[in-house]
């Protein structure tokens, strides 16, 4: 049980002025791109249904709807501003998949709320160490094996925070960690099937995080051994791969919340690179869609299953094109740029146009961009109507921050660049 009373104790009692100046820097600006996304996802689909439903249930005044201003209880309005702040999928991630701040935020404003006011040292503190607990949870790729990462690891995020607002000693904070454990769920086919769910997930969490911390609060206990036990989380989730031990090393001294990352792009995060390389191969070959006669995108396994899918307009045009790696591209080409107005009905040019060009536009897999281990990797290869194949490739490197492309070949001839970030390695070969 040491590993959970080192992350209850760390919660309920680890100072602000400890915590070092660039964690501190990116819990604001993961704040800051909550607050930008909560406003623009406000009238997204599906949040004005969730908001009537809520308003119609109805309860004690305890909180605020960010936007809109209702007053609804604590859990309720948690849920919808953590909806409303992942609608536009883009707010903060960190890979294999995690948005965080989506549900440490509006968890942590609702706590504050119940509590009947709270400084902003007190507040950065709790969204300080909920977001380090929540890169903490966080799995790899194989753990995770398809489910959503942010119903998996970002409840413990966003449960540390409100459990910290309310000011829960070590022993009741973890019993809301615990209680947290027991809300762990959600599923990528969510994403792949294009549905609205993606997007209540991260409510789901966040109102599973409050409502934690209140049962906490007033003597409602988890399982003690929610992380060590033989069927707690390393075992579950970490499907045996992951050691309770590792989950709590150099905590405090070592801050994992600097591998947040924010998105170019209103969309998943394993379509950002094939977005930049197709606006990048545009730019560089002045490209439009008239001139693609067939494109090939190549992804990784984890990105390909999830975004590599046939495109195809359901019932959440938005969802279906944020998860869809050959949509992202042809709406790079199409529209010369992607941007939250080009996604916003089934009716763009993208989508009028989408008929020819999802013949040109496929997604596959290959044993080679494996290597890479990440799911940000890409190789693109377009075929144009002059008959010219253009080819580029991007794999991060560990060591290297910047996604760049590492190779392009024409069949007028061949030529390869590999920038000087980049170091050379067999994994990068096309």
């Amino acid at each position: 049980m040491e590993s959970e009373r080192a992350l209850a104790r760390f919660v309920a009692g680890f100072p602000l002025a400890e915590v070092p100046a660039e964690p501190l820097r990116m819990v604001r600006r993961i704040v800051m791109a909550v607050c930008g996304t909560a406003a623009a996802g406000a009238e997204e689909a599906g949040i004005a249904e969730l908001r009537a439903l809520l308003i119609e249930r109805g309860g004690a005044p305890q909180a605020t709807v960010l936007i809109h201003g209702d007053r609804l209880p604590a859990a309720s309005a948690a849920m919808l501003n953590g909806t409303m702040c992942r609608a536009l999928d883009f707010c903060d991630a960190m890979a294999p998949g995690p948005h965080i701040g989506s549900s440490l935020f509006p968890a942590a404003m609702a706590a504050a709320e119940l509590r009947g006011g709270c400084s902003g040292a007190e507040l950065l503190a709790a969204l300080a160490m909920g977001a380090e607990v929540g890169a903490r949870m966080n799995l790899t790729e194989a753990m995770y094996d398809g489910f959503d990462p942010t119903g998996v690891a970002v409840v413990f995020a966003a449960t540390a925070a409100a459990a910290r607002v309310l000011g829960l000693d070590e022993a009741r904070t973890h019993h809301a960690l615990a209680l947290a454990f027991n809300r762990c769920a959600g599923s990528f086919q969510s994403n792949v099937d294009g549905s609205l769910a993606v997007r209540l997930i991260q409510g789901w969490t966040t109102e599973a995080a409050v409502t934690c911390a209140q049962l906490a609060q007033r003597g409602l206990t988890g399982p003690a051994n929610f992380l060590e036990g033989h069927y707690g989380y390393a075992h579950l989730f970490g499907r045996g791969l992951l050691k309770a031990a590792d989950v709590v090393d150099q905590l405090g001294a070592h801050w994992r919340i600097q591998r947040t990352m924010f998105k170019k792009f209103p969309s998943c995060g394993v379509t950002q690179g094939v977005t930049d390389l197709a606006l990048r191969l545009a730019r560089e070959h002045r490209l439009s869609a008239d001139d693609v006669a067939s494109g090939r995108v190549t992804l990784p396994p984890y990105a390909w299953r999830l975004v590599g899918h046939a495109f195809r307009l359901g019932e959440s045009p938005r969802v279906d094109a944020q998860f869809n790696a050959g949509w992202c591209v042809a709406n790079a080409l199409v529209r010369g740029a992607s941007r939250c107005a080009t996604r916003r009905s089934s009716r763009s040019p993208v989508a009028s146009r989408w008929s020819p060009i999802r013949r040109w536009t496929r997604a596959g897999t290959a044993p080679w961009i494996s290597n890479c281990a990440r799911a940000t990797a890409a190789r693109w290869r377009r075929d144009t109507t002059s008959r010219r194949a253009i080819r580029t490739t991007r794999c991060p490197t560990p060591n290297t921050r910047r996604v760049s492309p590492t190779a392009w070949t024409t069949r007028r001839g061949s030529s390869r660049a590999r920038p000087s970030c980049v170091r050379p390695s067999k994994e990068w070969s096309p």
